[in-house]
């Protein structure tokens, strides 16, 4: 047998060289040792089966679900709230398409122009999906408040060991946004709109009494959001409170910030300056915040006097 040994190696040898394609068409593999071996020899065609890996769905943290027919009889229900019938007032402006076509594709509607409806009798049997937290904002606000802190160094001071805390600043779109961490966490994330400045309006009167003519204010100008750190005053009085300068304007679920500026809902809420002095909030998720923060709650309010 030993004799014969080197002429049985030297016809292997001619027959490896001779016979590139082997007659084994496809190669199972199941190790990581023997694909290795087979991947050695690039001219033998393989078919690797992998078992299928199932994937568990994770769910949300921050999906939230309002039942329309709830709405009734709440602050977000408060008599002239402007267009109250129209849901997308209670949620970002520029978002609200998304919320209903990513988050609702099952119950939202249209027309037959295609346009969404958007009523709120539509749906007044329906439970609406909606992100407390844009994707769009997650670059803004890391989902740990160690993060912001580290990445807005401006913040640092203002924060320094907080560990509960509502922050308004601007985003690399130049849009106020806010949110809200809680035990260090991330918890909501939206756009807001704070006060823009505009002087009072004036007319001249004659005073028979002082026989000259007076300026008198016809109406109060509008003020910028302050810049400052606050501390939130939350009570029950202010869940349907109103306006005493601005003609009895509802403010539904109002947090006060300081005596005369307050987060509150309103409409029109698109990440600039469109309100009186007060911080404007989408409805639902003022009626988020307003379910979870507590009184004394810091809030560092950046940017919003510029």
């Amino acid at each position: 047998m030993k004799k014969h040994l080197p002429y049985v190696i030297w016809l292997a040898w001619i027959l490896t060289i001779t016979t590139p394609n082997y007659a084994l068409e496809e190669v199972t593999i199941w190790t990581k040792n023997a694909v290795e071996k087979v991947l050695d020899n690039p001219t033998c065609p393989v078919k690797i089966e992998e078992k299928p890996v199932i994937q568990q769905e994770i769910p949300n943290i921050w999906l939230a679900k309002k039942k329309i027919s709830e709405m009734k009889e709440t602050p977000l229900d408060m008599k002239w709230i402007w267009q109250k019938d129209n849901l997308k007032q209670f949620f970002w402006l520029n978002q609200y398409k998304l919320i209903f076509e990513k988050y609702n594709p099952e119950v939202v509607k249209k027309d037959k122009k295609w346009n969404i409806i958007d009523d709120k009798n539509t749906y007044s049997q329906n439970e609406l999906a909606f992100p407390l937290v844009f994707d769009s904002l997650k670059t803004t606000f890391p989902e740990s408040l160690d993060e912001f802190v580290a990445k807005n160094e401006e913040f640092k001071k203002d924060i320094k060991d907080g560990r509960t805390v509502i922050v308004i600043t601007k985003n690399s779109e130049k849009k106020f946004v806010m949110a809200y961490y809680k035990e260090w966490k991330l918890t909501l994330a939206t756009h807001i709109s704070p006060g823009m400045y505009s002087p009072d309006i004036t007319k001249q009167v004659y005073n028979e009494e002082k026989w000259k003519m007076e300026t008198v204010i016809v109406e109060e100008g509008w003020i910028n959001s302050p810049t400052w750190t606050f501390h939130i005053e939350k009570n029950d009085g202010l869940k349907y409170k109103r306006s005493i300068k601005h003609k009895r304007s509802p403010m539904p679920y109002a947090l006060q910030i300081t005596w005369w500026v307050f987060l509150h809902h309103w409409t029109n809420v698109d990440g600039t300056k469109r309100s009186h002095g007060c911080i404007r909030v989408p409805g639902f998720y003022q009626e988020a915040l307003y379910s979870q923060v507590e009184t004394k709650t810091k809030i560092v309010i950046k940017y919003t006097n510029s």
